[in-house]
């Protein structure tokens, strides 16, 4: 995880669709265990053009940096981009994925 990654991640548990679904103080300690597992690593220099999104470039710089296998992401306009480096996985397939590594 970058600290972008943190920061959007805080935003998106704020947004009233997804804070009204937790408890006050689940969101912040959510963040903090997030920060104690995860390793951290310095926000790498966004390569412009690997998504439809400039915004998202980034991630995909992340995963890059990070050696990632792949990116999982619930964007259709990232999970859509063909040959991606690396694949970009929906939220379903991943866990399809975990299931048969049992």
């Amino acid at each position: 995880m970058s600290p972008l990654w943190l920061d959007e991640l805080a935003r998106v548990l704020a947004r009233p669709k997804i804070s009204r679904y937790l408890e006050p103080g689940e969101a912040a300690e959510f963040l903090a265990a997030v920060r104690l597992q995860a390793g951290l690593v310095d926000d790498p220099p966004a390569q412009p053009g690997p998504t439809p999104d400039p915004g998202d470039d980034y991630l995909v710089s992340l995963a890059r940096a990070s050696n990632a296998d792949f990116l999982v992401s619930g964007d259709a306009h990232l999970t859509g981009v063909p040959d991606a480096e690396p694949p970009v996985l929906t939220p379903r397939e991943f866990e399809e994925l975990l299931g048969r590594q049992d």
